[in-house]
């Protein structure tokens, strides 16, 4: 007589659990002795999505990332968020030698085998030591020290830096360090030296340079400063006011019309530059 078993719970757990081992120890062979399933899908899966495991033996959930700029190191931004200030000489001394070649092809009517590149090469070295080099110094070191309630004030709602005093303070603290002290008594100082450094006729002496070129800026103080502060004053009410992860940007932007400016009144040779200046202020 032929009996038949009835499968009990116990026994279709039991084999239930057999099959997911033995399917298990298949994967495992193919892809390679792993701890645990994140790690296999880490191996399986590009690297484009991100993995993580819920609980210890919970499913794998697989996230497509927003795009290759968020992730930690590719994508068009990767490079200059690991590398800020690098990144930041390269761009301003791109900037600064474009903006020069604009006004000398857009506003001088020269052509290409005419531009000045000695004259070019001021802005070159002027963007990437100063404006790419010491300026990050200046506005991340030295604000930061300076002004520590900068970036709460920054990242806050319009409503809520109408109320942050602290806050309107060290805006107003920027603002008028930026132009009275820093554009006034180091900018045009060191970008006349430059000038006067690669333009000046006679053989280089750095004792020459700083005398001769702080001279020509005493002649021309107020014309300078009326100019940068015309510009810069509201601008940096606006960019300090800003998002810090937005003030880079907006800064190179106002700075390239302002380099075209800069190279438009005081690009020229030495002596070109004052009669420029003066003619365009009468």
């Amino acid at each position: 007589m032929l009996t038949t078993r009835v499968p009990t719970l116990k026994t279709t757990k039991t084999r239930q659990q057999r099959r997911k081992t033995m399917m298990s120890a298949r994967l495992g062979l193919r892809l390679g002795a792993f701890s645990s399933p994140a790690a296999i899908a880490a191996r399986s899966f590009p690297k484009s999505v991100s993995i993580r495991s819920v609980g210890k033996v919970g499913p794998l959930v697989l996230t497509l990332r927003q795009s290759s700029t968020t992730s930690a190191g590719g994508g068009i931004l990767g490079w200059p968020k690991r590398n800020p200030f690098t990144f930041q000489v390269i761009f301003a001394t791109i900037k600064t030698s474009i903006a020069d070649i604009i006004v000398q092809m857009g506003v001088d009517g020269k052509s290409w085998d005419e531009i000045d590149w000695k004259r070019n090469l001021v802005f070159v070295a002027f963007g990437g030591l100063y404006l790419g080099g010491f300026q990050w110094f200046i506005y991340v070191t030295c604000f930061r020290r300076m002004f520590p309630a900068m970036d709460k004030f920054a990242n806050q709602t319009l409503r809520e830096k109408m109320a942050n005093k602290a806050g309107l303070r060290a805006l107003g603290g920027q603002v008028v360090f930026d132009n009275f002290v820093h554009y006034t008594f180091i900018y045009f100082p060191v970008f006349y030296v430059f000038k006067q450094s690669i333009q000046g006729d006679n053989e280089f002496n750095l004792a020459d340079c700083i005398s001769d070129g702080l001279a020509k800026y005493k002649k021309n103080f107020w014309e300078d400063n009326y100019a940068i502060w015309a510009l810069w004053i509201p601008c940096d009410i606006v960019i300090y006011a800003i998002p810090i992860w937005m003030r880079l940007p907006a800064n190179h932007m106002i700075s390239l019309v302002w380099t075209c400016i800069l190279s438009y009144i005081r690009g020229g040779k030495i002596e070109e530059s004052e009669d420029t200046l003066a003619t365009s202020t009468n």
